[in-house]
């Protein structure tokens, strides 16, 4: 067994979080315990200060936006990517950094413009859908993300003739976390327009449920999507990081990809020095930024 599959591990990842609470400011965690919505079962919530994550002086438990875990039991139920900064935004995403420190290919995906939606599920195949860091009803706020995204995926599965069940059974076997897009004008209007054969949810992401970050290819994504009725974010890669600057610099003069308006890419990659999953992003500064 590996050490990330080691429920110590994550026992100790909880320990150190459980530690994060106490804390006054720097590096404070906040923790939450949520229903589950059509179960018995129940999640915590962590969370972090924004601004906490750019802080190279700040050493959190964990990175990931988006984290929950079970109350009864040390493991992780649903898991984020770890946080992730634009073009010099921070030290790391800095061009003179990313060419000493990453490794190619670099696949760049376009950015779909609407809000995070992570779904995993449980042994008994419970469903549970998150927004980045609540799940199940609530009251504190008119939009609920998590449940308007259970909705729409429970009517994209009757489309194939699956069920919310099958697909929770399928993510627990593989120890998943689908990471989401969804984009509805319907819902919530965001820059971007998605409507009709436009809106729904875009899969961009499969974490492993692990407390350090591994992320599935981005060829496995686009199969998982086909067999489960996602949409499919586009992508293409470019070998190095040359190219790949000239590549952006060039698509950030019109502010589009392929026809359409979109707010930027997200880039994944390797670090070289241990050969992990790497993110940055690069955003136009139209439409996004105006």
């Amino acid at each position: 067994m590996s050490l990330q599959n080691d429920p110590n591990c994550v026992q100790e990842l909880i320990e150190k979080l459980e530690e994060a609470t106490t804390f006054k400011k720097r590096g404070k965690a906040t923790k939450r315990v949520l229903d589950i919505l059509d179960s018995e079962q129940k999640l915590i919530s962590w969370k972090f200060n924004e601004w906490d994550y750019a802080k190279d002086k700040i050493k959190l438990p964990s990175n990931a936006r988006g984290l929950f875990t079970l109350l009864d039991e040390p493991k992780i139920a649903v898991r984020g990517y770890d946080k992730f900064f634009n073009i010099n935004e921070v030290y790391s995403t800095r061009w003179e950094w990313l060419e000493q420190n990453t490794t190619g290919p670099y696949i760049v995906t376009a950015k779909e413009n609407g809000c995070i939606i992570l779904i995993s599920g449980l042994e008994d195949g419970t469903i549970v859908v998150c927004s980045k860091h609540s799940t199940g009803n609530r009251e504190d706020t008119t939009k609920n993300h998590a449940i308007a995204g259970q909705l729409f995926l429970e009517e994209q599965l009757k489309q194939l003739n699956l069920t919310t069940k099958d697909l929770a059974l399928k993510l627990y076997e593989l120890n998943l976390t689908a990471v989401a897009e969804f984009c509805d004008d319907g819902f919530e209007e965001h820059i971007i327009e998605y409507k009709g054969r436009d809106a729904g949810l875009y899969l961009h992401g499969l974490n492993l449920n692990k407390p350090i970050f591994e992320t599935y290819s981005i060829e496995k994504v686009e199969n998982f999507a086909d067999s489960w009725g996602f949409k499919k974010i586009d992508y293409f890669i470019e070998k190095n990081i040359g190219d790949l600057k000239l590549k952006l610099d060039d698509y950030s003069k019109s502010g589009s990809y392929n026809g359409k308006e979109i707010e930027g890419f997200v880039i994944r990659c390797k670090k070289a020095e241990d050969s992990s999953d790497y993110f940055f992003k690069f955003k136009f500064e139209e439409p996004y930024l105006m």
